[in-house]
């Protein structure tokens, strides 16, 4: 095979596989985890009496693919999943890059993460983080406290989810 042919499979495998390795979302979504976009986006989270947690990312965001174990580790081992409704928007797709327009998310820098706790206004969210922000991904440490300053609040049902605007 000519050097160039290799080259140009090399590239071609890498083109697909790198994005899915990265960022991987879409192959391998845990069950507790809902893909978001602007056709679900009123039935899934506004009309839901719990808070939702959502990632808004591209699989062609290298700032995504640094972000992602951190996201790992704040919806799975800090077991968020068990007390927030977890959502991904992947904007490469149509309708994700619309829900993220209409929502302004792409004016903060990928990713960004949001808690969506405002039943009645679908543009009041709290960001618990945007990639524009800094240059430097933040510390587990901060970015649970920052989460847990956001939850205080807040209720938990007999199922153990926090409910939007429940002060105590």
């Amino acid at each position: 095979m000519p050097r160039t042919h290799k080259f140009t499979m090399l590239s071609i495998i890498m083109l697909i596989a790198v994005p899915a390795m990265v960022c991987g979302e879409l192959g391998q979504l845990p069950d507790n985890v809902e893909i978001i976009d602007s056709g679900s986006y009123q039935h899934i989270v506004m009309d839901s009496e719990h808070v939702w947690m959502l990632k808004f990312y591209s699989d062609m965001c290298g700032s995504c693919a640094e972000f992602q174990p951190l996201w790992e580790h704040i919806t799975e081992d800090f077991n968020l999943g068990r007390a927030l409704k977890i959502g991904i928007v992947p904007i490469d797709e149509p309708e994700g890059l619309s829900l993220a327009q209409e929502l302004k998310i792409l004016e903060r820098g990928l990713p960004v993460v949001i808690l969506a706790s405002n039943p009645f206004d679908r543009e009041d969210y709290q960001i618990l983080h945007a990639g524009g922000d800094s240059e430097a991904l933040p510390e587990e440490s901060e970015l649970e406290g920052r989460l847990s300053s956001l939850l205080q609040d807040l209720q938990m049902d007999e199922e153990g989810f926090f409910l939007k605007n429940s002060p105590i």
